[in-house]
């Protein structure tokens, strides 16, 4: 009995010396990499850092943490976890309470947040896959005031450079009830300009090309649904074709006018010439709106519409 004791005591003895050194190491890597992050020019701060989890977690929990790229914006967490399991260190789970704010120049946006959290899987040094998923979201800022429900998010590396993004989200209240939309869906492949999430150096990766398998979402009585093919530029532009249907389009014409949107003497001749755009399409339900995107610039046939939004 004596000696089982002994054993047990010296195993426990050498699992807690194992999880004091796995700790010392993980709060050097912190450093380490804020440190680095400092030396490229970001801001990465924190006010305090706790490093807890015997016997078989390690789980830090900043306060006040910053983070911002030199050209970015800067984002404050009021408190953020990131633990992780001794034996699994690849896997590493966030979860995010209190506010959030992102500055850039003169401009502040806050997020409040129920639920938030996110699930990174790292293999071999690169990530191969991410989940992230949250209850509630709340961003206002300059102009904006949006409040999303039932969030969910995956990331997964199909190959060293590219990788496939699903997304849903249930319900998207931006100011007013009256522009509530529902039902965003999104599932596309995007192509990296290196490894996804490889060393971060002095920027991050940024894609190459971007394969939009579907996306749809639903405002009031429209839905939109969107297939298309973009390369972008070093500038961010993208060159490549959008396809976009809308489905329910009449409904949606009446509940405008109805709310004021559309003035009601555009009613008739606006659904008159979406309707011969849409026989001309070849189906008179939905309307088939296909968008090109070449030198800067949208186009619907060889109609310009308008200035491409740059991604960066």
């Amino acid at each position: 009995m004596t000696r089982i004791i002994a054993l047990c005591l010296v195993a426990a003895l050498g699992w807690a010396g194992w999880w004091g050194i796995s700790a010392w190491r993980l709060n050097d890597v912190t450093e380490d990499w804020l440190e680095h992050r400092r030396s490229d020019g970001w801001i990465a701060q924190y006010d305090n850092m706790t490093l807890r989890g015997f016997p078989s977690r390690l789980d830090r929990t900043f306060d006040g943490l910053a983070l911002g790229t030199p050209n970015g914006p800067v984002w404050s967490f009021e408190k953020l976890g990131v633990y992780q399991m001794t034996y699994k260190p690849n896997h590493i789970i966030l979860a995010v309470a209190g506010e959030i704010t992102a500055r850039q120049d003169t401009h502040t946006w806050t997020t409040d947040t129920d639920g938030l959290r996110a699930s990174l899987v790292r293999d071999g040094g690169q990530l191969a896959r991410a989940n992230l998923e949250a209850d509630t979201l709340s961003i206002v800022g300059p102009d904006t005031a949006l409040t999303l429900t039932d969030i969910r998010a995956a990331l997964m590396q199909l190959s060293p450079d590219r990788s496939r993004l699903s997304a849903s989200i249930a319900q998207i209240v931006s100011g007013e009830e009256a522009r509530a939309g529902r039902d965003l869906a999104l599932d596309m492949t995007i192509a990296w300009d290196s490894a996804l999430m490889g060393q971060v150096s002095d920027s991050l990766r940024r894609p190459d090309e971007i394969d939009i398998r579907l996306a749809s979402y639903t405002l009031n009585n429209l839905k939109l649904e969107a297939t298309g093919n973009m390369t972008l530029d070093p500038q961010g532009r993208p060159t490549g074709r959008l396809d976009i249907r809308a489905v329910n389009w009449r409904g949606a014409v009446a509940s405008a006018v109805e709310a004021g949107q559309i003035p009601s003497e555009l009613k008739r001749p606006l659904t008159q010439g979406l309707t011969l755009w849409a026989k001309l399409q070849g189906n008179p339900q939905t309307l088939d709106i296909p968008v090109d995107f070449t030198n800067g610039q949208a186009s619907i046939g060889p109609v310009p519409v308008g200035n491409i939004l740059q991604f960066w």
